[in-house]
């Protein structure tokens, strides 16, 4: 199918504003949000051993309480988030308005790309939270229910931002984002879901990036694969033989569909893939490294693995 064809293939269009720009979903806040809880995260593991004491196990300290520190963090994204839909995304600039987006269909805005990347980002969230709720002193079960409760109250925000915008509420990106958080939520309970199963994302910047100067990487979706891995070593009579290193995946990816990517696409596909490739993570803790694995536990490095792709498009 050519260039042409794929024109009039392609709807519904994004919509486009007066001066003729394609809407702008907040991929941005999604992406800036965890780049917040990421430094936060660091910085409680990494500078500052007080910032991460428990309530009465330090004696008399200046910092804030936990509780001050949670609602500290909760008031500064919906403050973060609110600052920037008003500047920038038009929030307030009509009334509520409902946007039924699709899923997966050929025809949606992005093949479903952005559906499974508001549920690894919801997904990260609520891992974020939860561990700089624990670190500061709150016990496991109450970081976890809280982490997973900010995260969605932050995307959910969102979403009523969009609702009062061109952009309109999407009851398909807040049900992905409660599947993230969900899933987030049971790998912080059970470990042995944890050990089981990771939700990872793989990314190489597509040529829309490379060679058409697109600056917006969190939307890059022809550069993101999306995958559950399934670890053998999480299954009990495998850890005891050379299978535990190993694992399948299930992923689920775009290429064309987004604005400027008809420059390096002849026609906007979905495809699915079934993969078998080695536990990286696990490997390098059995080789006695103890910080850096995990980073494989939500990253997929390209080329690591073998698999078999469908396309639904061909």
């Amino acid at each position: 199918m050519g260039r042409r064809r794929l024109l009039a293939w392609r709807t519904p269009k994004p919509s486009r504003d007066p001066v003729g720009r394609a809407r702008r979903r907040p991929g941005r806040a999604r992406a800036a949000l965890l780049a917040l809880l990421l430094a936060g995260c660091a910085s409680t593991s990494a500078y500052d051993p007080d910032w991460a004491l428990a309530d009465g196990t330090g004696g008399e300290s200046s910092e804030w309480t936990k509780e001050q520190k949670l609602l500290a963090l909760n008031a500064a994204t919906t403050a973060i988030i609110a600052a920037y839909g008003l500047q920038f995304w038009d929030y307030g600039g009509q009334g509520w308005k409902w946007e039924n987006e699709g899923w997966f269909g050929k025809n949606t805005q992005y093949g479903g790309a952005d559906k499974v990347g508001h549920a690894y980002t919801a997904y990260l969230a609520t891992l974020g939270y939860a561990y700089l709720y624990e670190r500061w002193g709150y016990d496991r079960d109450r970081a976890d229910l809280y982490g997973a409760l900010s995260s969605m109250a932050a995307f959910t925000l969102i979403e009523v931002g969009d609702a009062l915008s061109k952009n309109g509420f999407s009851p398909e990106d807040i049900v992905a984002d409660a599947a993230g958080v969900v899933f987030g939520y049971l790998r912080r309970r059970s470990p042995t879901f944890k050990r089981l199963v990771d939700c990872r994302v793989e990314y190489w910047p597509s040529e829309t990036v490379t060679k058409g100067g697109r600056n917006d990487l969190a939307t890059d979706y022809s550069g993101y694969k999306y995958l559950l891995a399934l670890k053998l070593e999480g299954i009990k009579p495998l850890r005891s033989t050379p299978l535990q290193y190993l694992e399948l995946h299930f992923g689920y990816y775009t290429r064309g569909y987004v604005n400027g990517d008809e420059a390096f696409f002849d026609e906007a596909t979905r495809h699915a893939y079934v993969g078998f490739g080695i536990n990286i993570a696990h490997v390098l803790r059995r080789l006695g490294l103890r910080k850096g694995p995990g980073f494989f536990e939500y990253y997929q490095p390209p080329k690591t693995y073998i698999s078999k792709d469908w396309n639904f498009d061909d």
